[in-house]
């Protein structure tokens, strides 16, 4: 393995704030939850936003506008990461109403997808090559019916452990019942 490439290939701030990847959080015969949470990181980003809002308020009110307007620019990059990265996907396949749902919560509200079970064939597991030696894997949902038919994968990341392969194996053993 290349150790000086595989340094640059990781991104820390990116990794730590990352969603964690589905995990099983209800596996009844009626109904299977997945959930992801937000990582670590996303405190540490929240802590850094309000502690550059918080200087750049204070300079504000000291008239001090160079520092206002710098701390203000510092807080916004993570704003941006907070906002892009903090969310909550989760999955729900309610056999006895019939219904596959997912909902993401986020800064900017909360989505809600709802589909006929009946419309969902498959879970698969998309892959992607990482580093040198390593596949990074998501979940994927196949709908073979309905207006949505097609691959829609749950999360927008990526991730190499093996609790995405544990996430689609209960899909399908949910679906096989």
């Amino acid at each position: 393995m290349d150790l000086s490439r595989a340094a640059f290939a990781v991104d820390p701030i990116g990794d730590a704030t990352r969603v964690s990847d589905l995990k099983v959080i209800k596996n009844t015969p009626q109904r299977l939850v997945l959930r992801s949470l937000p990582h670590v990181g996303i405190i540490f980003l929240f802590f850094l936003f309000l502690t550059c809002f918080g200087a750049a308020s204070f300079a504000m009110y000291r008239a001090e506008f160079p520092s206002a307007v710098f701390g203000y620019l510092i807080a916004s990059w993570p704003g941006y990461k907070l906002n892009r990265e903090a969310h909550i996907d989760e999955v729900a396949l309610d056999r006895d109403a019939g219904l596959l749902e997912i909902k993401r919560y986020s800064l900017k509200g909360r989505e809600r997808v709802q589909h006929p079970l009946s419309d969902l064939s498959y879970a698969d597991l998309d892959m992607r090559p990482y580093q040198v030696n390593l596949t990074e894997r998501r979940v994927a949902l196949v709908l073979d019916q309905g207006m949505d038919a097609g691959r829609h994968p749950l999360t927008s990341n990526f991730y190499t452990s093996n609790t995405t392969i544990q996430a689609a194996d209960a899909i399908n053993a949910c679906l096989q019942q």
